[in-house]
């Protein structure tokens, strides 16, 4: 039994994280927080009106929910913010779907708890021979949305991004907003059983979030999602088996913890890596503006440095590396290496002056305070085309541009 419900909650989590990449790209995720609430009123009103729990009539019936709760969002987002307009629709369809779900559940086997954290564990109990009828309906929904976003991959992709090329290419935007709506609608509809309208949700947004801090190539932004998605099914299964507590909410839990691992710790876009970078970017700018001062020392003659003048955080990184030579007794000046360096950071503040008086015209008494900021910033490319740029061998305070 453990291994059908390991395997079902596997179908559950790829499916929704394939399907949840254009969500989060389209920058709709909220919207897909709303249908997965809104949907249980759809579910409710059928079988309120059928007295049945067909899963087709179940599925239209939240895809209907689904749309209705799109079409209302942006029907309101003309007169309100767009989550404001969410927050509205899908709050009250869902309240409406709570309280319909509560009186019939009196009479009949429907229990208020799945709508929360789903029935995964007992449905391997239902069975066609010996496979679960939750492992088809899965494994069904798993291949149409892989081939409904292999065959419609290019046209998701310009609309996610460009809605003016998307009409330029003949394509209705809006069209292809319904039929996605529709898509993540049948999505949440059918394993709304299996994890509840609530944590859906997390299993179509987390795995793209993630993906999307490591990466930003749409196809291994896929590959990322379907990867998390399996290691969060494998340690939220193991979790929620070891402490007795929902296969859905482990597996949510799973994902909100490889999301912080991510986070903090993405390579380019995490917590740290982008702590460190302004770390190693503001000692850059400590370490030129020392340079550019030593500099401008040798200029007036003075080619010895007393110690009392330079950070001492940054001696040690400047010897290292050849910028710096002298004792603590003596004091320090720069090396050729070091003045090649100076030269550079000068080269650059007094290039962006010029350009500055001569293509904007600012004065010269505001020139230093601006050129000063943007020196550390300017590429080897951008110095060549000031270089052409500035004719004179001046900077406009008069001073000889190395």
């Amino acid at each position: 039994m453990i291994e059908w419900i390991f395997l079902i909650a596997l179908l559950v989590s790829v499916t929704c994280a394939i399907s949840g990449v254009f969500l989060v790209l389209r920058r709709d995720s909220l919207l897909g927080d709303s249908i997965s609430h809104s949907i249980l009123l759809g579910i409710a009103l059928v079988f309120l009106i059928f007295e049945s729990r067909d899963p087709l009539l179940m599925t239209v019936g939240g895809a209907i929910a689904g749309v209705v709760t799109a079409l209302l969002s942006k029907f309101l987002s003309s007169r309100l913010p767009i989550d404001t307009s969410l927050g509205v629709v899908f709050s009250s369809f869902f309240a409406l779907g709570v309280i319909i779900i509560s009186f019939t559940a009196r009479n009949v086997d429907l229990d208020p708890s799945c709508v929360l954290y789903g029935n995964l564990e007992l449905l391997p109990f239902d069975t066609i021979g010996e496979i679960p009828k939750a492992f088809l309906r899965s494994l069904a929904l798993f291949f149409l949305v892989l081939g409904f976003l292999l065959v419609f991959w290019r046209v998701l992709l310009v609309s996610s991004f460009d809605e003016v090329l998307t009409k330029a290419l003949g394509i209705n935007p809006k069209v292809v907003y319904y039929v996605f709506v529709c898509l993540i609608s049948v999505v949440t509809v059918l394993f709304f059983e299996m994890v509840g309208s609530i944590l859906v949700i997390g299993m179509l947004v987390t795995p793209a979030a993630c993906s999307l801090l490591l990466t930003t190539r749409l196809n291994t932004v896929f590959l990322f999602s379907i990867a998390i998605s399996i290691i969060s099914t494998i340690l939220g299964v193991k979790l929620s088996l070891s402490i007795d507590a929902p296969v859905a909410a482990g597996i949510a839990t799973a994902g909100l913890i490889l999301f912080l691992i991510v986070l903090f710790f993405a390579p380019k876009n995490g917590v740290f890596s982008k702590f460190i970078e302004r770390l190693l970017t503001r000692y850059r700018i400590a370490t030129e503006d020392l340079l550019a001062d030593l500099y401008r020392q040798t200029e007036k003659g003075f080619y010895v440095t007393p110690k009392s003048s330079i950070s001492r955080f940054l001696i040690p990184g400047l010897k290292l590396r050849g910028l710096l030579e002298g004792s603590s007794q003596g004091g320090f000046s720069l090396t050729k290496k070091g003045h090649d360096a100076g030269a550079l950071v000068i080269r650059k503040h007094r290039l962006f002056e010029s350009f500055l008086e001569q293509e904007i015209g600012l004065p010269p008494d505001h020139l230093h305070e601006i050129s000063e900021k943007v020196e550390h910033f300017i590429t080897e490319k951008s110095e060549s085309e000031l270089r052409e740029s500035i004719k004179s061998e001046k900077d406009p305070h008069g001073k000889v541009i190395p």
